[in-house]
């Protein structure tokens, strides 16, 4: 989403940099904006640069910090991230209510691989229950499957499978997701 909708992202994994846990140490915007530009080597241009703070539970005070983006600083674009956000999000910090879209996310399901393979017919099928016909590609929807539990739902190992149907490709980038 952000190289294509954007000219730069500047992302930042809140986990792996010692100096995330206490950055927000006061909200001034303006500070952040540079600290953030220093920590990812991006010029952050308003409007033009996403700033990803992924893992943020792990910034105490990181959510807090978003009102102050949304109150005095509107136009730097920011999305936030974490693998525990949903636990540790209300624990001793303010939430900024109001000032927060939430989005759960989930790995792709069957149908929605299916769709990324090019395999609208096979959706359409299903969803209209046309169980004879489909029985006829059941080899087919076994290869798929095989593919599927390979592959995954990750949207860039999908993407990157069908893109290049190269399984090593896959396997790097999902070693990689898997380090992050």
């Amino acid at each position: 989403f952000g190289k294509n909708e954007y000219k730069n992202v500047a992302y930042i994994n809140c986990d792996k940099i010692a100096s995330m846990k206490t950055i927000f140490s006061d909200f001034d915007t303006n500070r952040l904006i540079r600290a953030f530009s220093a920590i990812t080597e991006e010029v952050i241009v308003p409007g033009e640069t996403l700033i990803i703070l992924d893992e943020i539970q792990e910034s105490l005070l990181g959510l807090t910090a978003l009102k102050y983006f949304c109150e005095d600083a509107r136009e730097y674009h920011i999305i936030v991230a974490g693998s525990l956000l949903g636990i540790k999000m209300h624990s001793g910090t303010g939430f900024p209510v109001g000032k927060v879209d939430e989005i759960k996310m989930h790995s792709m399901s069957f149908m929605e691989f299916l769709l990324a393979s090019g395999n609208e017919i096979l959706v359409k099928q299903t969803e209209e229950h046309r169980w004879n016909e489909l029985s006829l590609l059941s080899g087919k929807f076994i290869e798929l499957l095989r593919q599927y539990y390979y592959v995954g739902g990750m949207p860039e190992v999908v993407s990157t499978y069908f893109e290049t149907n190269n399984l090593m490709e896959v396997r790097k980038i999902q070693n990689r997701i898997l380090d992050d």
